[in-house]
């Protein structure tokens, strides 16, 4: 049977229908407020699932929930599973919302009662066919259940009226006659009413008797599949007669497993792996159906509503190819990246090398310099014994020495014999203490040292600038503290911070006061190295240790010197660093560095 049509369909309209929505994102909400913002919904949020539950058992009831997947504290799935011991899917519609899209979520969703899934980001036009969709059917549901309690009511009357006129003599058939014709008008009325919301849906609405024949097609599931109700067709031949087919294939859909025929078997079924074959189109569809019970429980139609999803495909083929093209951007562009980044590396390791070079250098330099002094002073005071001792010769020689210059030479002598021998064992102890820094600064090799004496030690190198700067180098604290460690960086760390401060905390003519503070705080030690220059801007300080960066360059700075310091100390030595400064009070470094380091495996 057909239903009656109609123009008019502004009384089916949908208003005012309660859109719930329960999501833990304020964002996310918002986005889905704004979808429907033009819509003619009133919009209830809430933020988790306990409170929607809460809000359900005081009695309030959407038309639908907009429900998100994951959330924590309780799932949306389990909040799906809660709400379904009291509403069933033909009751409360609630579509899950998730920002992934495995199958098995898909599933999961449906498994626990879910009408539907959607993906985010969500379309705005397909959340919304969604929305009116499933709000639709389920007013679908309650007008034909409404009909079908109207027709029993008027069947259980005609069968109370026939009684009552068989024991009437007196114008029987004519009240009959008037009782059948308003029967007849009642039922025609509510079936009037239900073809017009059905043609009012904007998706298409197909309707399965029990015994499997095509009940009803509004006009747009007419225009989907290009035909109207063939009363000759069965459940075997739907897909034949309609040309329903396997997604992506020429295979016709298994009959059993079309969602409308799922439904007479009590199911509540989504698919979207349909497509319409016409003459010369290919329409893919989305189809949702459900069973449509009578006051008995009993199923009495099964009825699916589709729509043409041709957009979305091309849509999603789109982004698939862009997806693909966008990897093959990335790969290439990524690998580009890393021969980018090991030529960078490469650039940075040649730099850092040059860096040790030239520190290297400046240990060499300082060498010559502390050196010189004792040198010199042992090769003036050889030269002025060997001058004593000629005259000594000379005088022995013509043999008019006297007992006051033999008294005189031996005293020369002596006097000049521990002045050269105290100033070559100084030349040797600097000697071997800048070969130990040399070493231990091309060299990483782990040993135990006094740290206050080797910072002495490894900082003699920098005499020969400090002085020319005219700054003052002091270094104190613990000088029993001892450090298992790499010296070699140690050293490297306290050079580097020392000629940071000579390059960039003075201005020229300025003495300044440099000082090493060593401490012990339980199994770590404490360097604290501070200069009393100009201080760094509060917008430096945070870069002060990135590569390159140098507010000098001018003047030939690499911008690799607190670099190279910042990961000697956090990598190498296994320890922290940070700086404190202000414009005008100078500049701190904090090192805090195990006692006993441990080894790299």
């Amino acid at each position: 049977m057909n239903y009656p049509t109609s123009n008019n369909s502004d009384d089916c309209q949908p208003t005012n229908y309660n859109v719930l929505i329960v999501d833990d994102d304020p964002v996310n909400r918002q986005v889905l407020v704004n979808c429907m913002s033009l819509e003619n919904y009133a919009i209830t949020q809430v933020n988790t699932g306990k409170e929607a539950l809460t809000l359900i058992q005081k009695g309030f009831k959407p038309d639908l929930i907009l429900l998100d997947a994951i959330m924590p504290g309780m799932t949306g799935y389990e909040v799906t599973q809660k709400i379904r011991t009291s509403w069933q899917a033909d009751e409360l519609p609630i579509i899950l919302l998730s920002d992934q899209n495995p199958v098995e979520d898909w599933e999961v969703g449906l498994g626990v009662g879910a009408n539907d899934f959607l993906t985010k980001p969500i379309s705005k036009n397909e959340l919304l066919v969604r929305i009116n969709t499933h709000i639709n059917l389920c007013q679908l549901r309650v007008e034909t259940r409404r009909i079908s309690r109207e027709k029993e009511l008027l069947k259980q009357e005609n069968a109370d009226f026939k009684i009552l006129l068989d024991t009437s003599t007196e114008h029987g058939d004519t009240v009959a006659e008037q009782l059948h014709n308003r029967a007849k008008e009642v039922v025609y009325e509510s079936e009037r009413r239900l073809a017009q919301f059905l043609e009012a849906v904007p998706v298409g609405v197909k309707v399965l008797d029990t015994s499997g024949k095509l009940y009803f097609m509004n006009q747009k599931a007419k225009e989907i599949f290009g035909k109207g109700v063939d009363p000759h067709t069965t459940i075997e031949d739907l897909s034949e007669t309609y040309k329903i087919y396997i997604a992506g294939t020429n295979i016709l859909y298994p009959s059993e497993r079309l969602p409308i025929v799922r439904a007479l078997k009590g199911e509540t079924a989504t698919a979207d792996d349909l497509e319409i074959h016409h003459q010369d189109k290919i329409i893919p569809i989305e189809v949702w159906a459900t069973p449509i019970y009578d006051e008995q429980g009993h199923i009495i139609y099964g009825i699916n509503a589709l729509q043409d999803i041709t957009v979305r495909k091309q849509a999603e083929k789109l982004l698939e190819d862009y997806s693909r093209t966008l990897e093959k951007e990335v790969r290439d562009r990524t690998q580009k990246l890393s021969q980018a980044l090991e030529h960078l590396k490469a650039t940075q390791n040649q730099l850092i090398e040059s860096e040790k070079m030239a520190a290297l250098g400046s240990l060499v330099a300082g060498v010559a310099h502390e050196i010189n002094t004792p040198i010199g002073t042992a090769i003036l005071t050889a030269s002025f014994l060997e001058n004593e001792t000629q005259s000594f010769l000379k005088a022995c020689k013509k043999e008019i020495l006297k007992r006051s210059d033999f008294n005189q030479y031996l005293e020369s002598a002596t006097e000049s014999s521990q002045l050269i021998l105290r100033n070559l064992r100084r030349a040797g102890e600097l000697v071997q203490s800048f070969k130990q820094v040399a070493i231990d600064q091309t060299n990483l090799e782990k040993r135990s040292i006094l740290l206050k004496d080797y910072l002495e030690d490894a900082l003699l190198s920098l005499r020969p600038q400090l002085k020319q700067a005219q700054h003052t180098l002091i270094v104190e604290g613990d000088e029993t503290l001892t450090l298992d460690s790499y010296p070699g960086a140690l050293s490297q760390v306290a050079t580097n911070l020392v000629m940071n401060s000579i390059f960039h905390a003075y201005p020229p003519d300025q003495h300044g006061q440099l000082r090493f503070e060593v401490m012990r705080f339980q199994d770590r030690a404490v360097i604290e190295y501070t200069d009393d220059g100009c201080g760094i801007p509060s917008e430096n300080l945070g870069k002060i240790f990135e590569p390159f960066f140098t507010t000098a360059r001018s003047k030939g700075g690499s911008g690799l010197g607190l670099h190279i310091v910042y990961n000697l100390v956090t990598q190498t030595l296994q320890g922290t660093l940070r700086c404190e400064s202000e414009i005008g009070a100078g500049t701190k470094f904090i090192i805090d560095l195990p006692i006993v380091i441990q080894d790299e495996s």
